[in-house]
């Protein structure tokens, strides 16, 4: 008995084998194209969250290094901008972040820009304080290869600022002498700085309450002035910066009503100077002596030397810390400052001031001169404004 032809079953499965073939070749087509594809959106997600971790961590890096530098902005003398730029410098580079080569970085030259509130206007920088700016450079990571609309640098920048204390004592030198000549007496060929700190005379004699005599002397009171109640005497060919205000109101002791071991806005009051310094006193007089090759190396505090201060020779006056600063305080005895000694602290300005009944400063000191800046209280703990 016949049962039928096979042929249409023979091709029916031969048709699904077809189909089979086909559905193969289309998903390896698929497949060749997507993976590819897939690689490398993989890649650009890669790609975008290691420039976004970068970014975060040179933010971090950034913070850092302003708020190193920012502990440093107390710190005086000619070199204190190149000293704010290591300390930040130092604390990129030990975070990692090498210094870059051949890379043209926004508005520098460099991969590390510090700037100071002193030097620099730092919009941020709140009032009252004093600021630090620290912008990062770099190359960004990518393991891909660049992509098209991904950033080549990546840059990062921040602002750490610290509230600067100010003290009542805004001179950092004052004659107390109500009536005296030559009250404030300036000779020899030192140049005497005052940074951010007057010069005061409170004596009303009219012809020299300050005399000058000297041909090389040059005076300069930075962002502050020189204030005489009386007249001047100039003789020479001595610079002063700027012109003395005379005829002004008499300041007064700021110190007045202190004693021994007082304190005064976070200064301990001394009645003499250190016994590890090499010092004698008068016998007659009472006036404490500083000469030969003495360093005074004093810490912050106030020293009253009742009968006054006399440095000659090679002896000189320095400032031991960083602290608030040396006050040399003589209500009613002179202070004299002679000889081819210093007055100097950290970075080479002595924060501090000399009060006195008269003050002499007739010295030869090296190219330094007498450097002061103004007293004050410890700067406060570093804070971040951007």
């Amino acid at each position: 008995m016949k049962t039928g032809r096979p042929y249409p079953m023979r091709r029916s499965s031969q048709r699904r084998r077809g189909r089979r073939a086909r559905a193969r070749g289309s998903l390896l087509v698929f497949v060749l194209i997507s993976v590819p594809v897939f690689v490398a959106v993989l890649g650009i997600v890669f790609d975008v969250g290691l420039i976004f971790r970068d970014k975060n961590r040179l933010r971090h890096v950034a913070e850092r290094a302003a708020l190193s530098a920012a502990s440093e902005l107390d710190r005086g003398g000619s070199d204190r901008a190149d000293w704010l730029r290591a300390t930040a410098v130092n604390t990129v580079r030990q975070a990692g972040v090498q210094a870059q080569q051949d890379v043209t970085c926004p508005k520098a030259d460099t991969d590390i820009i510090v700037t100071d509130s002193d030097t620099n206007t730092i919009t941020e920088c709140p009032e009252g304080s004093a600021c630090v700016s620290v912008g990062i450079c770099t190359t960004a990571n990518s393991y891909f290869g660049w992509i098209p609309g991904m950033p080549e640098l990546l840059t990062a920048r921040a602002v750490a600022a610290v509230g600067m204390a100010e003290s009542s004592i805004g001179a950092c030198i004052h004659a107390l002498s109500p009536d005296a000549s030559k009250a404030l007496e300036l000779r020899g060929t030192a140049a005497i700085i005052s940074d951010g700190c007057d010069i005061i005379v409170d004596s009303n004699h009219s012809d020299d309450a300050l005399y000058v005599n000297s041909a090389s002397i040059d005076v300069k009171a930075n962002d502050a002035d020189i204030k005489i109640v009386g007249g001047q005497d100039v003789h020479g060919k001595a610079s002063i910066d700027p012109s003395p205000k005379t005829g002004v109101d008499v300041t007064g002791d700021p110190l007045s009503g202190i004693d021994c071991g007082d304190t005064f806005e976070g200064l301990t009051v001394y009645c003499n100077l250190p016994d590890t310094i090499d010092w004698k006193k008068d016998k007659k007089t009472g006036v404490v002596e500083l000469s030969g090759n003495t360093v005074a190396a004093l810490p912050s505090g106030i020293y009253w030397l009742a009968d006054g201060l006399d440095i000659r020779g090679t002896a000189s006056l320095l400032q031991a810390d960083e602290g608030a600063g040396v006050i040399i305080y003589s209500p009613s005895g002179s202070v004299s400052i002679g000889g081819t000694g210093d007055i100097t602290g950290p970075g080479g300005q002595f924060r501090g001031a000399i009060i006195a009944d008269t003050i002499a400063l007739v010295g030869t000191p090296g190219a330094g001169g007498y450097d002061f800046r103004s007293p004050s209280g410890p700067p406060g703990k570093p804070f971040l404004v951007q």
